[in-house]
């Protein structure tokens, strides 16, 4: 079953670098894309690491970066949100 989804993802990684290459304003959206996580990063970072929100401290992993630079800072308002009211 793992090679199955390895070869899914594979083949839809190769179509999506085949995408991007055959366009050009496709270089200039994983720019804006990859800009958006690195300042998502930085965010976390500062906002850890110069204790803004108290005591409370936001892991850095896939997700909260990722909904940071889905939502923007509505995303992390909501997990600055959710880490308060639940964790």
């Amino acid at each position: 079953m793992t090679y199955v989804w390895i070869g899914c993802l594979s083949v839809s990684l190769l179509l999506l670098v085949w995408m991007l290459l055959r366009k050009r304003g496709a270089m200039k959206w994983l720019g804006y894309a990859m800009s958006n996580i690195a300042l998502a990063g930085i965010a976390l970072y500062l906002i850890n690491g110069l204790d803004w929100l108290g005591s409370m401290e936001i892991a850095i992993n896939f997700y909260t970066i990722g909904t940071i630079v889905l939502l923007g800072l509505p995303g992390l308002l909501l997990i600055s949100a959710v880490h308060w009211f639940i964790i």
